[in-house]
């Protein structure tokens, strides 16, 4: 019966006059179940093409609007939208389902009658999709927001490819879906021609070489987008399939020495707290002894150590601040679960706006499928009281211990690094977590970017055991680092004054 019914649908689709900026493909997008849709109206006003569909029983009514206009007027347009749409559905009711730079949909009830709006940015353009009546009830609305999206992609690779590259650049992360989605029918040379010009024109796409690398029949072409994933992308999982297809053997705690006590020294020990990318670890070591002239070694722990459920939730300073602003009380968030938050923050937003109840509901996606936060202080003070008895008794030897995991002290959103001396045993434990693209606004990744940063912060989380006064000259990387945008400001060269303390120690 489905197969009869979309045969049927697209039967009725056949013969339907398309408007004329839509290509042949759009033409699946006008079946709906049994319902045959002809064009009952179509204007041009104030550089708007509009076209409007209708039933034989007005039970379903479908309108068409394009804008055209190049980049910053596509902008001012989703803008407005976004304004209309909004108001529209405060003043009665419905909901945005997505909200994002390039697509809109949006639910809106009004007296009675229900509209699906579906709103796709072009390099040419905008195209705003509205379906309205009785006979929306048997849309898969949904899967049809998909379908114009899947055909929006599609139309962006060819607007894009005829504008030039950097046009395909600003798409590339759109034109890229849309190579997925020839994957996924099988079309794989299709897909790889798409591929190649991403990569090309976004070589940064690490994800695109990697859909090279598993897909390509040309093993010098995968093979070299599998070496550029491994020099320069962050991402741990996409590394580990590079190095599958190299026959690259990863490297692992177990290929380190044992920490044992050792004879002292000016030196710096790094000690991977597990999650660590190690290769990440020794590219930073090596900038590090550029840096500072301090040798580094890589040790691991004999003894086991793991980090236990964390003592925040994804997001929760973000929530908290939110909650607080929304309901106009000051609260105790003391003993609170991620349920009574996410249960709390829907409660909050019932009665807000429509944009402020789609981001409650975003954050609440994303701090569902987030990792949390650890309060580093007793893994320090734990840190500190293990690498005791591995001590000479000479404090030129440094010892830091380095992670992904994301962590804070006190009332901080976020750490990169703290130090303490416990009892003798003075160390530092350092989080890269939120220098990596994944957490920051950057819209690529950049293995050296993450080598550096964590380079530049390991000399204060090292050069504190020393006691030497933390540099006043902000491009010093031993100067302190308030977050990301400071740590980029801080150069590789230390402050003629650190560099001079440093001269005394050696000679000591």
């Amino acid at each position: 019966m489905l197969i009869l019914l979309l045969i049927t649908s697209h039967a009725f689709a056949a013969d339907l006059e398309l408007p004329a900026f839509l290509s042949e493909p759009y033409r699946t997008a006008f079946a709906i179940a049994e319902t045959r849709l002809s064009l009952t109206t179509h204007t041009t006003k104030d550089g708007v093409e509009h076209y409007l569909y209708s039933s034989t029983d007005n039970g379903l009514f479908l309108s068409i609007d394009y804008i055209t206009g190049d980049s910053p007027k596509q902008k001012a347009v989703m803008s407005n939208i976004v304004r209309y749409l909004a108001q529209e559905i405060d003043t009665n009711s419905g909901a945005f389902i997505k909200l994002a730079e390039h697509e809109i949909y949006a639910n809106v009830h009004n007296s009675g009658t229900k509209r699906h709006v579906f709103v796709y940015a072009l390099p040419s353009g905008v195209q705003v999709w509205t379906f309205s009546g009785l006979h929306v009830e048997n849309m898969d609305v949904s899967a049809k927001f998909d379908l114009l999206l899947n055909l929006s992609n599609r139309q962006r690779y060819l607007d894009a490819d005829t504008q030039g590259n950097v046009s395909m650049g600003t798409w590339g992360a759109k034109i890229h879906n849309y190579a997925r989605m020839l994957l996924k029918e099988g079309k794989k040379k299709e897909a790889l021609t798409v591929l190649t010009k991403i990569v090309a024109t976004s070589p940064y796409n690490f994800r695109a070489h990697l859909d090279i690398v598993l897909n390509s029949p040309d093993v010098k072409i995968a093979e070299n987008s599998a070496r550029v994933i491994l020099r320069n992308a962050e991402d741990p999982e996409l590394i580990a399939e590079a190095m599958k297809y190299l026959g690259v053997r990863p490297v692992s705690n177990e290929s380190l020495a044992v920490l044992v006590k050792g004879k002292g020294g000016l030196q710096v020990v790094l000690i991977p707290l597990d999650p660590c990318d190690l290769s990440l670890l020794e590219g930073a070591a090596k900038t590090y002894e550029k840096i500072t002239g301090i040798p580094v070694k890589l040790r691991r722990l004999r003894e086991p150590w793991f980090f236990a459920s964390p003592e925040r939730i994804p997001y929760q300073r973000w929530i908290q601040d939110n909650l607080i602003r929304m309901t106009g009380e000051k609260i105790n968030f003391a003993g609170w679960s991620k349920d009574r938050y996410v249960e709390e923050l829907v409660k909050a937003s019932e009665e807000k706006d429509a944009i402020t109840k789609y981001v409650v509901k975003d954050i609440i996606k994303k701090a569902e499928e987030g990792s949390g936060q650890y309060f580093v202080d007793p893994y320090l003070d734990r840190f500190s009281k293990i690498l005791k008895e591995y001590r000479s008794g000479d404090n030129k030897t440094m010892y830091v211990g380095v992670t992904g995991a994301n962590i804070f002290s006190g009332d901080n959103n976020f750490l990169f690094s703290l130090y303490a001396d416990w009892n003798g045993s003075p160390a530092s434990i350092l989080s890269y977590y939120m220098m990596a693209t994944k957490n920051t606004s950057e819209d690529h990744e950049s293995r050296n970017r993450l080598v550096e940063r964590l380079a530049k912060e390991l000399v204060p989380a090292s050069l504190k055991t020393l006691g030497i006064p933390r540099s006043t000259d902000p491009t010093c990387p031993y100067s302190y680092s308030s977050g990301v945008q400071r740590l980029d400001e801080k150069t590789l060269q230390l402050s003629q004054p650190v560099q001079e303390a440093l001269e005394r120690i050696r000679r000591q």
